[in-house]
């Protein structure tokens, strides 16, 4: 399967393993659309490569040909591979995967509910008015070229409306615990980094990059930071202070953690800090 937006596109295979051939590293653009030791034989390294990423605003044009082709959105904020089937029916209107129509799935017949604490669009989460039910599975998944077998992943059966909008099918989560299609490549041999390319819908050209960073986006030399005890899957860094249009407060100089999510719009804050921000705005 192959992934779509900001947007990337993946793709299940719907042909036998000895149909795949091997894989080609490329750029994934984005739009505002291990061996054990000892072993025999050894997998080559897979190189990284760039997938683009399309604008929310755009869609996505899918064909299927060959491969059952699904747009996700790559998710710092969360983790697994969700994304809309046939068992969803009419409460999940994305283009829907059909396990049927491919013959490396495996169904691991176990479900589950997953909750988000925000949203793509700018709507405030209140309960679980964005859940999904969840039955979890195994395929082979391919984006930007690049293919693993057996990727542990999840099929909607259900969502709440809120997600209705949403041109993509699924989420591809990159949180700092690799699961799905990353994890995949992982165990393939391809370099445990990632980094992405955001930017305005009115200047495009965003861009997922895959197993290293794409040194042609920026000058200087990249700082890395470790991430604070307790962050568990999420990116964090713990912050001293923040300004708002250079000015600050008492208020806004208190440390805090601030957690890296791409998968929402919104900037999430206390209450208090809220109100502060916009007063020095």
């Amino acid at each position: 399967m192959f992934f779509t937006n900001g947007l990337a596109v993946l793709a299940l295979c719907g042909f036998s393993l000895s149909a795949l051939g091997q894989a080609v590293p490329q750029t994934i653009h984005l739009q505002s659309r291990i061996v054990p030791q000892g072993a025999s034989l050894r997998r080559r390294a897979l190189s990284p490569t760039t997938v683009p990423l399309a604008d929310f605003f755009l869609g996505t044009d899918l064909q299927y040909i060959h491969l059952i082709q699904l747009p996700v959105v790559f998710d710092t904020g969360s983790s697994s591979l969700e994304f809309a089937s046939t068992l969803c029916g009419a409460a999940c209107p994305q283009v829907k995967f059909d396990s049927s129509k491919s013959s490396t799935f495996v169904d691991g017949g176990k479900t589950s509910s997953i909750t988000f604490a925000t949203g793509v669009g700018v709507d405030p989460v209140i309960g679980a008015n964005y859940q999904l039910t969840l039955r979890s599975g195994r395929d082979t998944v391919s984006v930007g070229g690049l293919s693993a077998t057996g990727v542990s992943l999840f099929l909607i059966t259900n969502q709440t409306p809120k997600f209705d909008i949403d041109p993509f099918s699924g989420i591809q989560g990159m949180g700092a615990t690799a699961q799905g299609i990353f994890a995949g490549l992982i165990s393939q041999g391809l370099p445990s980094l990632f980094s992405m390319y955001l930017t305005p819908k009115a200047v495009g050209s965003a861009e997922l990059t895959l197993g290293g960073i794409d040194n042609s986006k920026f000058t200087g030399t990249p700082i890395f930071a470790s991430l604070p005890s307790g962050s568990g899957s999420t990116w964090q860094l713990a912050s001293p202070g923040i300004s708002v249009n250079g000015k600050t407060t008492s208020v806004l100089k208190t440390s805090r953690t601030i957690i890296f999510d791409s998968g929402t719009s919104n900037i999430l804050f206390s209450t208090n800090t809220a109100n502060v921000s916009c007063r020095s705005s």
